[in-house]
């Protein structure tokens, strides 16, 4: 058996097309001239669910499928776990720099446990240099949050975001090194924080690199808290051209095992039926054709590891 079928075998990847977007796609929406409603929110997140529906017999054998979406869309959430595919739901509150609960503990606590066993999503912007007071705000918080998943039956998903300091912003500027040396830096400092205040998530989701040493040293972390934790790469909005690069930290990092790429399958295929370039059924078949894009890509940069950039 290789390295790469080992990984596969202890943690099979996880193939997650996320669509939990709320502020972020109202925007996009009204600069396409789109009345960004409810009604026609939700009629997006239904074409993109069709779309990845009808593919999911395509996916390799190993791995799982999954979406992570935003609250109130319980038609696509019983089709996916119906379908086979596991579902997350976001938690926080979007736009918000520190986090926030979107509803109320009740409302969410009965929202996931009609899951069985699905996860819920917390998006954590986190940076080591922030405030102790604003950590210790965003951990009580993130605690709460925590406890209400179990309280449902679920697992926790925690997006970690680390937004750069302004002295740090001309690193993160294309050519930078902070996704080579910065980001891998203070994604272990910060995950080192977190799991010492007791929080074990099930699922990480974070922003992908191309430093391989990096990415197995949180791995080796992330394990040391909690035995079954897997790491999941976000697309961060990128080309699926350009997603080999972040998907490099995945080569032969244990429990680096999937993605969680939204807009990169769906927001071009969605744009084209609002503009009125293609049909309905034209948009379902592009977002489906994407999906298996980026798992090709995946699969291909996991098993190619990058030159290994210092820690």
């Amino acid at each position: 058996m290789s390295i790469n079928e080992q990984t596969h075998a202890a943690y099979p990847p996880c193939y997650m097309v996320a669509f939990d977007h709320r502020d972020s796609l109202e925007r996009a929406l009204t600069r396409l001239g789109i009345e960004a409603t409810a009604q026609q929110t939700a009629r997006i997140k239904l074409m993109i669910w069709q779309g990845i529906e009808v593919v999911l017999s395509s996916l390799p054998e190993h791995a799982d499928a999954a979406i992570l979406i935003d609250r109130g869309h319980h038609r696509i959430a019983a089709a996916a776990a119906a379908a086979g595919a596991a579902v997350a739901i976001a938690l926080e509150a979007s736009g918000q720099r520190t986090l926030q609960p979107e509803a109320a503990p009740r409302q969410m606590v009965e929202e996931l446990s009609e899951l069985s066993g699905g996860f819920g999503k917390v998006l954590l912007r986190w940076h080591p240099a922030d405030h102790a007071s604003k950590k210790r705000q965003q951990l009580d918080v993130l605690h709460e949050l925590d406890e209400l998943v179990r309280r449902a039956g679920a697992r926790l998903l925690l997006e970690l975001l680390i937004p750069p300091t302004p002295a740090e912003a001309s690193s993160a500027a294309p050519g930078g090194l902070w996704d080579e040396t910065r980001l891998p830096r203070h994604q272990h400092d910060a995950a080192e924080e977190i799991l010492g205040s007791g929080i074990a998530p099930a699922l990480w989701k974070i922003e992908g690199h191309p430093n391989t040493a990096a990415a197995r040293s949180l791995a080796g972390l992330v394990g040391s808290q909690e035995p079954e934790a897997r790491i999941v790469v976000l697309g961060g909005g990128a080309d699926i051209a350009d997603l080999g690069r972040v998907f490099r930290c995945s080569a032969g990092a244990e429990r680096f095992s999937g993605f969680a790429v939204g807009r990169s399958i769906w927001w071009n295929p969605v744009a084209d039926y609002w503009r009125g370039r293609i049909p309905a059924a034209e948009a379902r078949r592009a977002i489906g054709r994407n999906f298996l894009a980026v798992i090709d890509t995946y699969e291909a940069a996991a098993r190619t590891p990058a030159p290994t950039a210092p820690s």
